[in-house]
């Protein structure tokens, strides 16, 4: 066979791999909002239950947010977050502010201070008062942010010291991950904690209730960024936990993975 057919094959094979699993997804996201109801009512397993009296104020005893690939994980990162005891936390992407009000529950009970940056102006986000007295919103980009902006911040807010827990929801993309790696690791403490969310991404993702929610390729960005960061190989389809590079490190595969590291 000619190299020139060999390789027209071979693209007309890609372009229609890459046209099947568009079509299929768009299928998918159509009907997931009605299976997702059905496995509601057939689910006996029900979220994390909210004690505490500020993560109780901000979320809701039972959180009365829809589900999303972050609802699994809203109590690991307010118990992470208290146990860091963190004087400045840094959350890279706000959104629809779930793990924005986690974050400064926490930061309540402990004291600390919480900069949100995100590019779309999230500062409208419906969060009481009282927590928000102690929550600085940036709209930027974050690596551009770290670059330029954070240490004037800093002083600007009469705030010393480096970042104790940084929590990185943002593009989920491979090359802005190692830019994010890159320019805010160097501002983190001695001890700090890291949390990555996506490190599990896929087309279909299981909840710890049962339902599932339709994801997409990202071609394992976030967790190919933090392997070269460790160069180091890491599966994450399944749980682990290690120490590598000096730091503690300890990876959760459900929903869409949450990755957590710590130095050490």
């Amino acid at each position: 066979m000619h190299v020139w057919l060999k390789q027209f094959i071979q693209r007309e094979l890609i372009t229609i791999k890459k046209l099947f699993w568009n079509h299929l997804n768009s299928i998918c996201r159509k009907v997931a909002p009605f299976l997702d109801k059905i496995q509601e009512y057939l689910s006996f397993r029900k979220g994390c239950i909210f004690l505490d009296p500020h993560l109780f104020g901000i979320m809701g005893r039972e959180p009365k947010f829809p589900r999303h690939c972050f609802s699994d994980y809203t109590h690991q990162l307010y118990f992470d977050a208290l146990i860091s005891k963190p004087k400045l936390i840094v959350e890279l992407g706000t959104d629809y502010g779930v793990s924005t009000r986690v974050l400064l529950a926490a930061a309540e009970n402990i004291g600390a201070t919480l900069l949100s940056i995100d590019i779309k102006d999230c500062s409208g986000i419906d969060i009481n008062e009282k927590y928000k007295k102690k929550w600085y919103f940036e709209q930027c980009d974050d690596v551009y942010f770290a670059q330029h902006k954070f240490d004037h911040w800093k002083s600007n807010q009469g705030i010393e010291g480096k970042i104790d827990f940084l929590f990185i929801d943002t593009s989920h993309l491979y090359d802005h991950t190692v830019q994010e790696i890159h320019v805010w690791f160097p501002k983190l403490s001695d001890h700090a904690t890291v949390i990555f969310h996506d490190t599990n991404v896929r087309t279909f993702y299981r909840r710890h209730d049962s339902s599932f929610g339709i994801g997409w390729n990202n071609n394992r960005g976030v967790i190919r960024a933090i392997e070269e960061y460790l160069k180091t190989s890491l599966d994450e389809k399944v749980d682990f936990v290690g120490c590598v590079q000096g730091w503690a490190i300890k990876h959760n595969p459900l929903c869409v993975g949450y990755t957590i590291m710590k130095r050490i």
